[in-house]
């Protein structure tokens, strides 16, 4: 069954994200840990110079962590900014070419993959799952399930 969207209709605005971890019923938290925190935080500061959104509140507690953020309406410019730095390396090495913003559809479809707040998630969970994994030599999943999300209203 597909997942029910909880995004504001065009995605872009305000919204409330939370994560658990699996295992708590062991008595298993890893974000009473300062040191953990502060590695989330470190992966959220590298994904928002790509992603065009803005995280305006962080809270953990043991087993998850809640954010408030906002997906942001990204100019031509910004967009074409945060894909050349995201993509830096593969450009420079020749892996991946510089896409060619004068087709039409590519600035459109790279804004639709930097202001995804689904993407920014996925990301941000993947990189920070694999890391814990492998730092407490760890093996299968992190997280206990997707992301959960609540539309906040601007003008409330």
């Amino acid at each position: 069954m597909r997942r029910q969207r909880h995004l504001h209709e065009n995605g872009y605005g305000f919204y409330h994200v939370y994560s658990r971890v699996t295992g708590t019923a062991k008595g298993y938290y890893p974000f009473e840990a300062r040191d953990e925190r502060a590695r989330l935080e470190a992966e959220l500061d590298l994904m928002i110079l790509f992603y065009g959104v803005h995280v305006g509140f962080i809270a953990y507690m043991g087993n998850h962590f809640h954010l408030v953020l906002e997906v942001l309406r990204l100019t031509d410019a910004e967009v074409r900014m945060r894909w050349e730095i995201h993509d830096a390396e593969a450009i420079v090495t020749g892996r991946k070419p510089l896409p060619d913003w004068s087709q039409p559809g590519v600035l459109e479809a790279a804004r639709q993959e930097i202001c995804s707040l689904s993407n920014f998630m996925r990301d941000l969970k993947g990189r920070f799952a694999q890391k814990f994994n492998l730092r407490h030599e760890r093996r299968g999943p992190f997280w206990a399930d997707r992301y959960g999300c609540t539309v906040l209203d601007a003008a409330a």
